[in-house]
């Protein structure tokens, strides 16, 4: 071999072993898949998780007892907002009443939530109609960009209001996020599920007049972001965070990121010598508003980041043939189509290497990064690595523990440590 090539060749064994080489193999009582598995449980039976309900009070003092006895300082923030205390919320077509959820902020006057008129295709919605929307399985937090052009258009041409009717495993309504600075609707918006479709139908067939009914009250109030640091001198800060809200128990969805943020605190604090930041935000669903909060006035300088590690949506789930097969906890196999991995370039081998088998898509942040992965790459950080995804009860009422186990949340897990201690 020239020595041009030895010279290129060990450039490059150095290279990928600064990413990828060394890590040692985490065996710590914290990642056991029972344990992370019981606190998933223990959290969707706090829920709902909706920000500012009483799920999200639970869970906000549960994770800082947590924290607090791991030995971090720890601080609540609150992170401000409106808040939609939901009442009855109906759509009526002929005979039949179907419930349904709001899409958005609903009208601020009581009397503009009220609202009845001919269902119409939103193609073909004009001045006084109620247009409707179907979608098929959807996995976006935010309602899907087509949609939202749809309605905007019916309700520009003077829509009375419109159903968003979303076809899912459990027929369940999807919930769709919000976010914190988007202004009241002049119309009323619902959402309702694929269950009561076949009288949506008939009406949409028939034309009959449908009514949409919207009750409930706007409150002052908002989420917390529960924020542990845990000072050691360091001359390095390695960061954790995991959304702790959600629609509702988001056994599935939040579940497995809030357990393995406990595990991974626990851990941390016994291990290395870098100082540690770990935060559980609020508001998730609301624009991730707690963590563009926390950028702004909590997290560490980027200079001194040595890890932003992001625990998000989905890390760990089963996937279902229909709702019979989850009834009978007889899951097809992992969810690996809608799982992914997002991480900085410097990380591509270490990421590589530790995720070997687990099944989750690669989404490099150089070519693209999405959800809150997303915001802590706009800010400056220049080494992370988050999960995201969905699966298939995502943003449903029903998402519960039952849509992970422990054999899938353990692997995981101690792979998240691995990449965690090369910075400690």
């Amino acid at each position: 071999m020239t020595g041009w090539r030895k010279t290129l060749v060990a450039a490059f064994v150095v290279t990928a072993c600064a990413g990828a080489c060394g890590s040692p193999a985490v065996d710590a009582p914290e990642f056991n898949g029972e344990r992370l598995f019981a606190d998933v449980q223990h959290y969707a039976e706090l829920g709902p998780h909706v920000s500012g309900g009483a799920g999200d009070e639970a869970t906000r003092d549960w994770i800082a007892s947590e924290l607090a006895a791991a030995g971090y300082d720890v601080e609540i923030n609150d992170v401000p907002h409106r808040i939609w205390r939901p009442g009855p919320t109906t759509i009526t077509a002929g005979e039949g009443t179907i419930e349904a959820m709001v899409l958005g902020w609903p009208p601020e006057t009581p009397s503009a939530r009220v609202v009845e008129g001919p269902l119409r295709a939103a193609a073909d919605a004009g001045e006084g109609d109620i247009a409707l929307i179907r979608l098929v399985r959807p996995i976006t937090g935010p309602l899907p960009a087509g949609a939202q052009t749809q309605l905007e258009d019916a309700l520009a041409r003077g829509a009375a209001g419109a159903v968003v009717l979303t076809e899912t495993i459990s027929g369940a309504p999807y919930a769709f996020n919000l976010r914190r600075d988007e202004e009241p609707r002049s119309a009323p918006v619902v959402v309702a599920g694929s269950l009561p479709g076949a009288s949506l139908d008939g009406a949409l067939a028939e034309g009959r007049v449908a009514q949409i009914s919207i009750d409930g009250v706007y409150t002052p109030g908002g989420s917390w972001n529960v924020v542990g640091r845990l000072d050691r001198a360091g001359t390095r800060t390695v960061t954790v965070s995991t959304p702790r809200t959600g629609w509702g128990t988001s056994g599935a969805e939040r579940g497995p990121g809030v357990a393995i943020f406990l595990a991974l605190a626990h851990w941390a604090a016994r291990t290395g010598d870098a100082d540690l930041v770990f935060v559980a935000t609020g508001a998730h669903e609301i624009g991730h508003s707690g963590m563009d909060q926390f950028l702004v006035e909590g997290a560490p300088p980027t200079a001194r980041t040595a890890l932003w590690l992001h625990l998000g949506s989905s890390i760990a789930a089963w996937s279902w043939a229909d709702e019979a097969s989850k009834s009978a906890a007889e899951p097809s196999g992992e969810n690996t189509g809608t799982r992914w991995l997002v991480y900085s370039a410097d990380l591509t081998f270490t990421v590589s290497r530790l995720f070997t088998g687990l099944d989750h898509q690669h989404s490099p942040a150089w070519i693209s990064a999405f959800g809150e992965a997303a915001d802590i790459r706009s800010a400056g950080y220049r080494t992370f690595f988050a999960f995201a995804g969905a699966h298939d009860y995502f943003h449903l009422p029903d998402d519960d523990a039952a849509n992970t186990a422990p054999e899938l949340l353990e692997p995981r897990a101690r792979a998240a440590a691995a990449l965690m201690s090369r910075s400690l």
